[in-house]
């Protein structure tokens, strides 16, 4: 039974109301569920993410991740855990990504990067002509 999560979604009334869950595969023989945020709270496309697994009766929280787009499991591991890839959308051209890795005890995030395009000039469809500067906003 998952009794509640972090921050708004308390009851599990509001759980079902605002949230989508789905099974992630993180490590062999461990059930983990994806609890994505969904509704009008969610600005720009972005919501919060929460990953859990299952002990025992009840489940623990693995991680806790605000302003979400996109989750994605990574092929590469860390301490027997698949590590996590999510993205953001800050708006038509900025975005970015953040890379997390367990820890022995939960997911920290490790490796934070931006994308910023600036206008430089446009195709016919519109679109921006140019690379994006991607900045390291955390890790190394």
């Amino acid at each position: 039974m998952i009794a509640g999560l972090p921050g708004h979604y308390e009851p599990v009334e509001e759980i079902r109301q605002h949230c989508v869950a789905a099974p992630i595969y993180l490590k062999d023989h461990t059930e983990t569920i994806l609890v994505e945020g969904r509704g009008p709270e969610c600005g720009a496309a972005n919501c919060p993410a929460y990953i859990l697994e299952k002990r025992g009766q009840s489940y623990r929280l693995l991680l806790d991740a605000e302003e979400v787009q996109q989750v994605r499991v990574l092929n590469s591991m860390t301490k027997g855990y698949h590590d996590i890839q999510t993205n953001w959308h800050g708006s038509a051209s900025l975005s970015g990504i953040v890379i997390y890795r367990y820890d022995g005890n939960n997911y920290k995030a490790t490796d934070c990067f931006s994308k910023q395009y600036y206008l430089e000039a446009l195709d016919d469809n519109g679109n921006i002509i140019g690379k994006p500067t991607i900045t390291r906003t955390c890790g190394k």
